[in-house]
C-alpha cells in the first residue's frame, strides 16, 4: 500500500473521529447545560448561560481533539494489521 494512501487513510479517520467526537461531547455538555439552566432563576436567560455556552464550547473541542485521537490510533492499528498479513511468510499468507 502507498504511503499516499495510508496518509490519507489516516486523515480521514482523523476527520471522521473529530466529527463524531466533537458532535457527541458536543451535545453532552449541551443537555448537561440546559439541565442545570433549569434549576437557575431566570431558566436559559439567566447570567449562568454563558458558562453553560462555554461549557459546550469546550466539549466540542475536546471532543474533537479526542475523536481525532482515536480514529488516528485506529487507522494506525488497522494499517498495522494490514501490514503484517502481507509480510512473506506470515502464517496468515500462506494459507
Amino acid at each position: 500500500m502507498g504511503k499516499a494512501i495510508r496518509a490519507s487513510f489516516v486523515a480521514a479517520a482523523a476527520l471522521t473521529g473529530g466529527a463524531f467526537g466533537a458532535v457527541r461531547l458536543g451535545y453532552a455538555a449541551l443537555a448537561v447545560g440546559f439541565f442545570a439552566l433549569s434549576f437557575a432563576p431566570g431558566g436559559i436567560h439567566s447570567d449562568w448561560s454563558m458558562l453553560a455556552l462555554l461549557g459546550v464550547v469546550v466539549g466540542v473541542g475536546l471532543g474533537g481533539l479526542l475523536g481525532i485521537w482515536a480514529g488516528v490510533t485506529v487507522a494506525k492499528s488497522l494499517l498495522r494489521k494490514k501490514q503484517k498479513l502481507e509480510l512473506p511468510g506470515h502464517p496468515e499468507t500462506e494459507r
